[in-house]
């Protein structure tokens, strides 16, 4: 339990503000937080939204209120540290265990080499004067009447004259070869050259090289590992009808494994965008008003640019604006609503703003404002996000983006041939390449919609399993019996 203090220049404008935190015990999870904000005799929850771990940076503010939660070691941060572990290699290990054998070597050679001296002196062997030099020198390596001390300055003598069989050079003869290797050939490799970004590449450590030079396979999914994390609106099935010309790549080896060369339909004024790498004249400049389906258009169109959480930078302009994104899926997808005419240009935390074009009719362009009243996140779970959003008329509209199992059985009874032919064109989609993504809408009555937010409210407030209460209540919320 923390509580709330205030102290910063706009300190007068706080001076009756004061709350209670309640909230869970430090744990090591970067991704979670519950708790509870009361103030006002209001309970407010808290999530990791409302959290800020040691180390961020403030974007898109001036300036936060806030509390500190945890301190010291208690920090998620701090409670995450750990030593890294060494990094070695397949030869260096091997290494190790060589060395390894060759010191056990030595030593059972010296061994046996000084046993066999304390045994052998012996006054017998006259010839050899071990007993006068002995005398002469008062504590003798050979004199055999000290045999345990015999014993011992011999191994280390043979420790002494053994000792090269360690090649301790080696170690130095192969860093070197990796040094030359990381900052001769590694940083200077031109099919490693970032064009774009001017980056070459950087070995910061040469202890993998030669596991690097060992690699024949890589067995990878298609999210993002092998294509730079960079995601494109490519097609799109709206209404059971196909848009996009484009021919991915795996189309393209597809064909020429059957000896059929395919060439793309690239229309001139193709817009081109990063993460947006679409062309069809049906959808662009407002032309699907003219299709059998504007109506399912124009709403796939306000589902990209509203059922998200990405935040907009820079001046509100399509050529200037940025988009943060928590990931390129998202941020490819309001790109796409952008150029399809639904221009996403400013959030707060109640309202989202979007400049629509040809929306109502041809040629016009006005601005909405559409009130967020609900954010269900996307989590492995539930597979997918859905937004409750109330448009300026007052009308309730929700809208789900996720995976396809997830949403097709979510959908309301009806429309069996469209569900069969999107069905078919997922299939295409996968069998392209491209990694697809299912959206749905529905409109909802207000005293139902009240009902469900007071189940939300309650489950988003507990202390206790509020994930598990989350997602029991949005199980509640689909398209079928919502």
């Amino acid at each position: 339990m923390a509580h709330l203090v205030v102290s910063c220049d706009v300190q007068f404008l706080f001076k009756l503000l004061a709350g209670e935190i309640q909230c869970e015990q430090p744990n090591n999870s970067l991704y979670t937080f519950t708790g509870n904000l009361i103030i006002q005799d209001q309970t407010l929850p808290l999530s990791p939204n409302q959290l800020l771990l040691r180390g961020c940076s403030l974007r898109n503010t001036g300036h936060i209120v806030g509390v500190v939660v945890f301190t010291g070691h208690e920090t998620k941060v701090m409670m995450n540290a750990m030593n890294v572990p060494s990094k070695r290699s397949t030869l260096e290990r091997k290494l190790d265990k060589l060395i390894l054998a060759l010191f056990a070597t030595l030593f059972v050679m010296c061994f046996i080499g000084a046993v066999g001296s304390a045994i052998f002196v012996n006054k017998k062997y006259f010839y050899l004067y071990l007993e006068s030099s002995s005398e002469e020198e008062g504590m003798s390596q050979f004199n055999p009447r000290n045999r345990f001390l015999v014993f011992l300055l011999t191994m280390f003598t043979f420790i002494t004259l053994y000792s090269t069989i360690i090649p301790i050079s080696l170690y130095v003869s192969i860093e070197m070869i990796k040094f030359i290797q990381s900052t001769r050939f590694i940083n200077n490799d031109l099919h490693m050259y970032h064009y774009e970004t001017d980056t070459p590449a950087l070995a910061r450590t040469s202890n993998l090289n030669e596991e690097l030079g060992q690699v024949e396979y890589i067995f990878s999914d298609k999210t993002g590992t092998l294509t730079r994390n960079l995601m494109e609106f490519f097609k799109c099935s709206i209404g059971g009808v196909v848009y996009g010309n484009g021919v991915t790549e795996t189309e393209k080896g597809i064909a020429e494994r059957r000896g059929i060369k395919l060439e793309e339909n690239i229309s001139p004024n193709a817009v081109r965008e990063r993460g947006f790498n679409f062309d069809d004249a049906r959808l662009m400049g407002g032309a699907w008003r003219n299709e059998p389906n504007p109506d399912s258009c124009k709403e796939f169109f306000r589902c990209l640019a509203i059922c998200h959480t990405v935040l907009p930078e820079g001046e509100e302009f399509p050529d200037k604006i940025r988009y943060q994104a928590a990931s390129p899926d998202e941020s490819a997808l309001v790109i796409a609503a952008k150029n399809f005419g639904f221009f996403f240009y400013r959030r707060t935390p109640t309202k989202i703003y979007i400049r629509e074009s040809h929306a109502e009719k041809m040629d016009k362009i006005q601005d909405q404002s559409y009130e967020i009243l609900n954010v269900l996140e996307f989590n492995s779970t539930r597979k997918r996000q859905s937004v409750v959003c109330r448009y300026p008329d007052g009308r309730l509209v929700l809208y789900s983006k996720g995976a396809d199992n997830v949403i097709f059985e979510r959908l309301a009874d009806g429309s069996n041939d469209i569900k069969k032919v999107t069905r078919e064109h997922l299939e295409q989609f996968g069998s392209a390449g491209l990694r697809t993504l299912c959206l749905a809408y529905k409109e909802l009555h207000q005293e139902v919609y009240e009902s469900w937010n007071e189940k939300f409210i309650h489950a988003k407030s507990s202390l206790i399993d509020r994930e598990k209460k989350l997602d029991e209540v949005h199980l509640i919320l689909n398209f079928g019996s919502f």
